[in-house]
């Protein structure tokens, strides 16, 4: 393979991650064309549809992030943007978009509050969809996983979690349920062996002994 054929296998940078790395690289204090241009391709940016994974969320939030100090952001509107179904599909998802907790404290508790009913039908979807995901037969990990993640939404987004904590320890039970039968199954297979290694050893000392007396 030539030199060539490498750089056209490289993968091509969506818009997203270029915006980022020019935000990280350059100090925009001191390089004010390069504040324009970042400020003016960010306007551009349409959330719902140039952000694909948790990933572009993480670069997103950096890039709003390095801006904030430098331009005026409409703060509300991104917060909505990104917080959103077009957005969110996972609660990998979630954990990113609470970065901009940090970055606009006073205007995400604000968006909290007057979009609570919204925000937390978002919520409940993805935590359908990664109920709806667990196995027939879910591990214990899958099911603990699944906990933690019930864990931080509530403490996040102050969402209620009690309905899905309940399925949760059903299924703990059953798991429990489950290995306590196994191990009862082996149990009765083993016992009738050790039963009958007893006889066994019972009938080879009668026959020594008939011998002995012989």
């Amino acid at each position: 393979m030539g030199k060539e054929d490498i750089i056209r296998e490289r993968k091509v940078l969506n818009k997203i991650e270029r915006l980022e790395q020019v935000s990280e690289f350059f100090n925009l204090d001191e390089n004010p064309n390069v504040l324009r241009f970042l400020s003016s391709e960010f306007e551009e940016i349409n959330p719902s549809a140039e952000i694909k994974d948790n990933y572009d969320i993480l670069r997103y939030i950096t890039i709003v992030n390095n801006l904030n100090n430098h331009v005026e952001l409409n703060k509300q509107k991104i917060i909505e943007s990104v917080l959103s179904e077009d957005v969110v599909n996972s609660f990998e998802d979630l954990k990113e978009v609470s970065r901009l907790k940090e970055v606009f404290p006073d205007e995400y508790v604000k968006n909290e509050n007057v979009n609570k009913s919204s925000i937390d039908r978002l919520i409940e979807s993805v935590v359908v969809d990664a109920y709806d995901n667990l196995s027939y037969d879910p591990k214990r990990s899958d099911l603990e996983e699944f906990s933690e993640e019930l864990s931080f939404i509530e403490e996040e987004f102050n969402f209620y979690t009690k309905i899905y904590r309940d399925k949760i320890e059903e299924k703990f039970t059953g798991l429990d349920e489950t290995k306590e039968e196994e191990t009862k199954s082996i149990k009765s297979i083993s016992s009738p062996n050790y039963e009958s290694n007893n006889d066994d050893e019972i009938l080879i000392n009668i026959f020594s002994s008939l011998k002995h007396k012989n």
